[in-house]
């Protein structure tokens, strides 16, 4: 069980039996901010983060057999939350580590609703300690759940592509020389549009058809960076564009822009 350290304190032991495979997936996270969020339970680690405007938001899990195993005795509480402040911080962390048993000390707090947040964490080897403070509250409420689940929701969409990533790789290239501040995903008749101020690229393959109305999504030009290299499935919706990774459990949410052409209004002046 987890042990009370105070009235409102509670310490939960984990052993860290796959440091490597916790590092790795959290680098892929670590381009939308230098924040992140985990959601902690028995079966699963869910990674969140986005970007201070919230423009993209970047979702993972991991199951939570294949990283942490329970000393005897120990159980996970429901709804545990940790912040972390510097995720790069965390990550050298791990440089320092070479010795295979690895515990994580997690201390939270429980609040009245019955959730609970990471106050600090204490990594601790036969040779190393590192303290680590927990992110504040606030950190979890700029975006609810509910809202994300809203953000993540296809049904709303009008197509998926087939995003794999030599086609990722070819926008990139191309938004990186665009003189516009934003690109426009066009709909049209089954095809697909990648349309900047200064190019256009059409992409009539592998596209599902979800709805046969014609659509159109200004999205800011570099939220493609967010995504790593892998293999996607794009839809595209009214709020924003979402990628769901072909090759691990990430997701990622990019916001519409409501006034693209403010954009470069702004740039001009």
């Amino acid at each position: 069980m987890a042990k009370k350290t105070g009235s409102s304190k509670n310490k939960l032991q984990l052993n860290l039996i796959n440091p490597k495979g916790l590092v790795d997936f959290i680098s892929k996270f670590k381009s939308i901010d230098s924040n992140l969020l985990l959601s902690i339970t028995a079966d699963k680690i869910d990674v969140r983060a986005y970007t201070p405007n919230a423009v993209a938001v970047k979702m993972g899990e991991l199951n939570f057999d294949d990283i942490f195993t329970l000393p005897d005795g120990e159980t996970v509480p429901e709804n545990l939350k940790v912040g972390i402040y510097n995720v790069q911080k965390f990550i050298k962390i791990f440089n320092y580590i070479d010795e295979e048993n690895v515990l994580l000390n997690i201390t939270y707090s429980t609040e009245k609703n019955g959730d609970n947040y990471g106050i600090k964490l204490d990594i601790k080897t036969a040779t190393l300690q590192k303290v680590i403070p927990g992110a504040k509250q606030t950190m979890f409420k700029s975006l609810t759940d509910e809202q994300v689940e809203r953000a993540f929701d296809v049904e709303e969409a009008y197509y998926c592509l087939n995003f794999e990533k030599h086609l990722l790789d070819k926008i990139k290239n191309l938004l990186s020389v665009e003189a516009s501040k934003y690109f426009t995903l066009v709909y049209k008749k089954g095809t697909i549009f990648f349309i900047g101020k200064e190019f256009k690229l059409k992409y009539t393959d592998e596209v599902e058809i979800l709805k046969e109305e014609d659509f159109e999504l200004p999205l800011e030009k570099d939220v493609f960076k967010y995504a790593d290299g892998d293999d996607y499935n794009l839809y595209g919706k009214e709020t924003g564009a979402l990628l769901f990774s072909k090759d691990a459990e990430i997701k990622i949410g990019l916001a519409a822009i409501e006034d693209p052409t403010s954009l470069d209004d702004v740039n001009e002046e």
